[in-house]
């Protein structure tokens, strides 16, 4: 008997101890799909979608909270404020007018907040993060008129001429500082890489030349990462 206790005894120190958490830095590589959508002051409403990417640092300071600062480009979200096309009759011929004004705007953001784990099982993981964020803000207009001569008498004529006249174009952007937040889920491959999905939310209050424009960016992205 006093053998048998041995033995359980020396097997149970032979297996390997369960890995302990080691606070310490981490790095990830983002990409999605960030969802566009402006208010310009009631009135303006254009909404559109474009691929985002990031970077994110954080340091953990145990399995449930960590400090992170990241950057985000979430893209370009351009719409179509006016289009027409409409024939346009000359004394010896006929030409195609075509007309557009586009408005595009850009977003990105330096987030700086806390990530909060709640581990499960098997190396997965709910998270929540919010924090503050420095957003910038653009918006371009771009006036095009496309003639196209259709139908004339002479080939002289028989060519597509496009005009982008200077004061078509404008551009103007603002600055500043909201709160972001989101949840998502990691999972941790081994004890240094990890991947994970997350969808964030950052409200962007801006004035675009004296216009008051509630920007939102719904962001769902994955990413990859590195425990140091």
């Amino acid at each position: 008997m006093k053998k048998l206790a041995l033995a359980i005894s020396l097997s149970a120190c032979a297996l390997p101890a369960a890995a302990e958490f080691q606070p310490g830095f981490s790095a990830e590589i983002l990409f999605g799909e960030a969802d566009h959508s402006s208010d310009f002051d009631g009135g303006y409403e254009p909404s559109e979608k474009d691929s985002s990417k990031g970077i994110r640092f954080a340091y953990a300071f145990n399995e449930n909270f960590a400090i992170e600062a990241s950057y985000h480009d979430y893209g370009k979200a351009k719409d179509t404020v006016y289009s027409d096309s409409y024939p346009y009759y000359y004394f010896d011929g006929e030409s195609q007018i075509t007309e557009e004004l586009d408005y595009t705007s850009e977003t990105s953001a330096i987030n700086l907040g806390f990530k909060a784990s709640l581990p499960f099982s098997n190396g997965l993981s709910f998270i929540l993060r919010a924090g503050l964020s420095k957003w910038d803000y653009e918006i371009s207009q771009s006036y095009v008129l496309t003639e196209d001569y259709t139908d004339y008498d002479s080939s002289f004529y028989d060519a597509v001429y496009t005009y982008a006249p200077d004061y078509g174009q404008a551009k103007a952007d603002d600055d500043g500082h909201d709160y972001y937040y989101g949840l998502g889920a990691e999972y941790s491959i081994n004890q240094q890489f990890f991947v994970a999905a997350e969808y964030t939310v950052l409200n962007a209050d801006a004035d675009i030349d004296g216009i008051d424009v509630s920007h939102e960016v719904k962001n769902l992205s994955i990413s990859l990462g590195y425990k140091f």
